[in-house]
Formats: structure tokens, C-alpha cells, sequence
């Protein structure tokens, strides 16, 4: 009886917190199928027509397709080039001796725990000197500002995890330490890379402030998009920032949903 009670007690509080989690994203999903009228409406309406006008305005009339493939290209961008400098950078911080190796550490966890904006004003003379504002390319490297760091401390911690032994006998056969990190290091430590590199997609993905200040429209993100539905004039139109949001929502959801094994895997991979 003991256990049984206890049984239902978590079960209960598990699905209260479930659904406290879940309840903004029902109630953006439920202004996404409303009219203006009754998004705006004091109190909250219950009970209401819905309709799918909202998603075919943000679809067919404002190009959101355009905005959401410029998010999704600029953080697979944004991804790869972190993945490309950070594993080096984490199997060196690992593996090697090198000086002062806690204040290079102390160094990329200060430049992740920064603010973006802090480094915003900088870019955008830089970007505006190169003529690369409005440019997939600003964005990319803007966006390895929290993700570089990112990426290096997450990879290092999986590194640090991998006993050294199967990497001293590729050594003692031949093996190249470069060899020994693209043949051994990084296939056994798959699951967390992939798992870092969902993490930075989000990020990426999620990114509003540096893609507000250095686009205009070429290369203006999903985000930005919808932040565009609010105006002094018409104010927070919350049909079609909800309509937008659930569209940005629901990508990620499935997504995470099919690697949600290797995500997983990869979360556990570093106390293994």
C-alpha cells in the first residue's frame, strides 16, 4: 500500500508538472487558430470558431518559407563551422599540456557566460566595413559567439571521459595524433557530438538579437519575421505571432523527436 501510494503520488505531481510546462505552448496553439478579434478578447475566450487564416496569411503572404529556410541553413552554418574549430580545440584542451590551460578554459566559459549584445556593436562596424550585413556569412560567425564556446566545453567534458588507452595503442601502432582523433576519439564519442550539435542548433535556431541588427531582408531570420507582427500602429497582432511560433515550434519538436536516442545517449555519454 506503501508503495502504491507513493506510486501515485509522483505520477500526480509528474503530471502537474508536465502540464504547467506544457501549458504556454497549448495556449500559443490556441491563439494560432484564432481571428484577431478573439485573440484580443478581455477575458480570454473559452470557447471560439477556429481557423487556419493565420497560417495561410504567414505562409503564402508574408514569404514566411523564405525566413524559415534562412534560420535553418545559417544554423546548420553556424553548427558545422563550430563543430570544425571546437572539436580541435577540445581534444587539444583534453589531451595536451599546454601553458596556462585553465585560464584559456576560464577564458571560452567568461566568453559563453557574456551577454551577445556586448559584442553586437562590434560586429555590425566590422560586417558593415566588409560590406557582409544582410549576409548568411555575418550571422554564421556572429552566432560562434555562444556557440564556439559551447561546443568546446561540452566536447572537452566527453573527451575527458574516453580513457586514454585505446588512443596510446593507435599511437604505438603508427597512428598520428590526427589520425588517433579523426579514427578513434571521434567516432566513440559520436553520440556526444551529436548531441552538441543539437544544442547549438537551438541556440542558433532560437538566435533574435544579432539576426535583428545585422539583416534587413536577404538574410533576415524566422525570428525576426515574427517579431515583425508587432507595430506602434497595430500593436501585437497575437494571431499571427502565434500562428508564426507554433510553425517555428514544430520543425524542432519533430526533430528532436527522431534524435531523441542519440540525444539521450549523448547526455549520459559524459557521467558514464
Amino acid at each position: 500500500m506503501k508503495f502504491i501510494a507513493k506510486t501515485l503520488i509522483i505520477s500526480i505531481l509528474s503530471f502537474v508538472i508536465i502540464l504547467f510546462a506544457l501549458f504556454p505552448i497549448f495556449w500559443l496553439l490556441r491563439l494560432s487558430f484564432m481571428y484577431p478579434a478573439d485573440a484580443l478578447a478581455l477575458p480570454p475566450k473559452i470557447f471560439f470558431i477556429p481557423t487556419l487564416s493565420n497560417y495561410h496569411y504567414i505562409i503564402y503572404n508574408c514569404n514566411f518559407i523564405k525566413f524559415f529556410l534562412n534560420s535553418i541553413l545559417i544554423s546548420i552554418g553556424s553548427v558545422t563551422l563550430s563543430l570544425f574549430l571546437g572539436t580541435p580545440a577540445a581534444y587539444a584542451l583534453s589531451r595536451f599540456n599546454l601553458r596556462r590551460k585553465n585560464d584559456i578554459q576560464f577564458y571560452f566559459l567568461s566568453a559563453r557566460m557574456g551577454l551577445p549584445v556586448v559584442a553586437l556593436i562590434a560586429f555590425f562596424i566590422q560586417f558593415h566595413a566588409l560590406n557582409l550585413l544582410d549576409t548568411y556569412i555575418a550571422l554564421i560567425i556572429a552566432h560562434q559567439t555562444f556557440n564556439l564556446p559551447l561546443v568546446i566545453w561540452i566536447t572537452k567534458s566527453f573527451i575527458d571521459a574516453m580513457p586514454t588507452d585505446i588512443e596510446e595503442a593507435s599511437l604505438l601502432d603508427g597512428c598520428s595524433k590526427l589520425g588517433s582523433l579523426l579514427r578513434i576519439t571521434l567516432p566513440v564519442i559520436a553520440p556526444g557530438l551529436i548531441t552538441t550539435a543539437i544544442l547549438a542548433f537551438i541556440f542558433s535556431f532560437n538566435d533574435f538579437i544579432f539576426a535583428a541588427i545585422l539583416t534587413s531582408y536577404n538574410a533576415r531570420t524566422a525570428t525576426v519575421f515574427i517579431y515583425g507582427f508587432f507595430s506602434p500602429e497595430r500593436g501585437l497582432e497575437w494571431n499571427y505571432i502565434s500562428a508564426g511560433a507554433m510553425l517555428l515550434i514544430i520543425p524542432i519538436l519533430i526533430f528532436s523527436l527522431l534524435v531523441q536516442k542519440y540525444l539521450i545517449r549523448g547526455l549520459t555519454f559524459g557521467m558514464v
